[in-house]
């Protein structure tokens, strides 16, 4: 765990390279992080999914490209999908789960070869109590600490 740009894909590389399961489908490294995410794609879109009904959306408002800025330039506090690990959510936020959601999670904490596991999504910060239920009790959590300033100037970047 830990808010991204802060050397979570580090540690996860880490682990990844001691043969822990990362997930099936993870991914592409790019300039961003070369060295890769270490981030499965379906992990990542069930946290979206569950974030989506609490991050307010983007406005699109009549005749705004009429607009000297662009509308997403006034509105950058509402992430979109596949963004909303940006995302300001209020700590006490009761973010809302479904059977479907459920099943997704369920599913991917019966993947094989699952032991050991590290499962990483920036989003876990608001998503994890959600996923509890489903991993294994003997589970441990690794959080992950940077300068916040140092991590701000790279999400900027």
């Amino acid at each position: 765990m830990g808010s991204g740009r802060s050397g979570t894909s580090m540690v996860s590389g880490t682990l990844a390279k001691a043969g822990y399961f990362m997930g099936n489908n993870l991914l592409d490294a790019r300039d961003a992080n070369p060295k890769g995410f270490f981030e499965d794609r379906e992990i990542n879109q069930i946290n979206e999914d569950l974030l989506a009904p609490v991050v307010p959306k983007r406005l699109n408002l009549p005749g705004s490209t009429r607009l000297k800025l662009p509308v997403s330039a006034l509105f950058r506090h509402h992430p979109i999908n596949r963004q909303r690990w940006l995302a300001r959510i209020p700590l006490k936020t009761k973010i809302p789960s479904s059977p479907e959601i459920n099943g997704r999670i369920n599913k991917i904490m019966h993947l094989e070869p699952l032991e050991p596991y590290c499962l990483k999504d920036p989003r876990f910060s608001y998503t994890l109590p959600l996923w509890k239920p489903y991993l294994k009790e003997n589970t441990d959590f690794v959080c992950v600490f940077r300068d916040p300033a140092s991590t701000v100037s790279s999400i900027l970047k």
